[in-house]
């Protein structure tokens, strides 16, 4: 009686030959993975940039000497590119969840359109209520002041925080829409999903962000904005949570790839791996494992 050796498990199998993947291997299975990282990488090169301006020559040095609403006005284009670069930096991080949903629901080939499309939608309803905020916002400073208006901006902030209408349109913001899966009825129905996200976002949102406009964009007020908008959305443990999941990609973006007993090369799907009906995953047997028959 010949007893057949155990089945090896995935954490026991040798690594690939060599040091591991290389960088162009680990950028690919990152975006494959998280294919929302564009819109991250965006939204990031937008704070760097309005860093940037804040902390050169012209940049106001605190909130205290950011009036340039009462005291030397900007052009309205500058003020239209500023108030753009707002909505891109602090609206694309929030939406991030959704638009990996949306990524998720979509055919494989459709995804950075699908995302794409939705932030179309998203970002036309945001500059819109946004161009509305800064109009109402430079009104209320020229007759009363910068400190006076951030004041009364940061007591409206308050009340509309403790309605009930906000609280639905923050339940609003993690809308999820069935999606067409190809054809200009995908397109359309990803568009409509980011115009419904949007306008629940800016039912939610829109009081924090006369704080902001009333601060003159200062980033500082920005990114407490920001984080406070995180945390209602997505918890307490939010960043924490960000911060391992992006640890977590990382380290399996750079770690050897492994090669699962009876599975050859391809290039077909991630790790470019097609195991065969026999191989082993870490979840136990392959669907397709049959147990042999025993003589009698």
């Amino acid at each position: 009686m010949s007893i057949s050796p155990p089945s090896r498990r995935a954490d026991d199998l040798p690594p690939l030959r060599g040091p591991g993947p290389g960088l162009q291997l680990a950028l690919q299975r990152i975006a494959w993975r998280t294919p929302e990282w564009w819109a991250a990488a965006v939204a990031l090169a937008v704070w760097v940039a309005l860093i940037a301006v804040d902390l050169g020559p012209a940049g106001p040095a605190a909130l205290a000497g950011h009036q340039h609403h009462a005291v030397s006005p900007a052009p309205a284009s500058d003020s239209l590119v500023i108030e753009v670069c707002c909505v891109f930096g602090m609206m694309l991080p929030v939406v991030l969840p959704t638009l990996r949903r949306g990524a998720f629901a979509s055919l494989w080939a459709r995804r950075n359109r699908a995302m794409a499309m939705f932030v179309t939608g998203y970002l036309a309803i945001w500059i819109a209520a946004s161009v509305a905020i800064g109009g109402v916002i430079d009104g209320i400073t020229g007759t009363t002041g910068p400190l006076a208006s951030v004041g009364l901006a940061g007591v409206v902030a308050i009340g509309w925080q403790l309605t009930a209408k906000k609280r639905k349109a923050l339940r609003g913001c993690h809308l999820m829409l069935p999606l067409a899966p190809s054809g200009w009825g995908a397109d359309r129905d990803c568009l409509a999903l980011g115009v419904a996200v949007g306008r629940s976002c800016v039912l939610n949102c829109w009081a924090l962000m006369t704080v902001v406009f009333a601060a003159g964009h200062h980033p500082v007020v920005m990114l407490g904005v920001l984080g406070l908008m995180v945390i209602e959305r997505f918890g307490r443990n939010a960043f924490g949570d960000a911060a391992s999941a992006i640890a977590a990609e990382i380290r399996f973006a750079f770690s050897p790839a492994r090669i699962p007993t009876g599975a050859r090369r391809s290039s077909r799907g991630p790790l470019g791996l097609v195991a065969r009906s026999v191989s082993v995953d870490r979840i136990g047997r392959s669907p397709r494992w049959r147990r042999p028959r025993q003589r009698p």
